[in-house]
Order: structure tokens, then sequence, then C-alpha cells
């Protein structure tokens, strides 16, 4: 599965924060403008899936966030056009018969070598650095 098509059919969706995420910070900002733009971004980049990642470290981590459910979107950047995407999605089941309620996340996991394009590497510092703490 290509990338863009992997993100078009996240689960995952309306998401009103943005969380980057870095070794020793995290910056938080709920700004629709910028969501859609990272989505872009993301969405220019072909990739192929790989069952396991690679071995590169991680740069930063942006989540993608619904506050509301809970639900969001992490994509990892990686060295070497890499990116692991992670999706945390809330599943509720009824047992009817027992009047149980049962609420969690389900959380699904995959890596993609950016095969054409490029991560833009610049694009996402200057983005996480004009976010206000």
């Amino acid at each position: 599965m290509v990338l863009k098509e992997y993100l078009e059919t996240s689960k995952a969706k309306d998401f009103d924060q943005i969380v980057f995420w870095a070794d020793d910070f995290h910056k938080t900002e709920n700004d629709a403008d910028k969501i859609d733009e990272i989505l872009n971004k993301f969405n220019s980049l072909q990739g192929t899936e790989y069952k396991d990642g690679p071995n590169a470290w991680f740069l930063y981590t942006i989540f993608l966030k619904n506050s509301t459910t809970g639900e969001s979107l992490a994509v990892s950047v990686m060295e070497d056009n890499w990116l692991w995407i992670h999706e945390d999605v809330l599943s509720i089941t009824e047992n009817k018969k027992d009047n149980i309620t049962e609420m969690k996340y389900v959380r699904t996991e995959k890596y993609f070598k950016v095969t054409d394009g490029n991560i833009d590497y610049d694009y996402f510092a200057t983005l996480m650095n004009s976010i206000d703490e």
C-alpha cells in the first residue's frame, strides 16, 4: 500500500490538535490550517510499506489528535526518508446481554520508505518551531 492511500483511508479523523514530540520536549497547538498543511505534505509523498522498521534514528513524532475522541494519527519522521505511522482508533463494543459497553483504543502501525519525493525535514523543523508551547 502506498503512503497516500493509507493516510486517505485512515480511520482516525477530525483532528483538532497537533502535538510535536522530540527527545526532550513537546509542543501542542490547535490550528486547523497547520493540520491540513501537514496532511497535504504527507499526502504528497509516495512510499512503500515494510513489515519491519529500518535501522534509522527517530527525529520527532507529529501527532494529529482528535481531542474529543482521543483518536490520533502519529507520524514518526525518521532519517533516510523513513516514516513510522501509528494510528489509535477508539473501538466501542456493546454487550447488550450483560449491559456492558467496552471502550478501548486499537493501534495499527506501519513503516514506509518514501520512494517518490523526499521528506521535507526543513519544512517540519520550521513548522515545529512555529508552534507555541
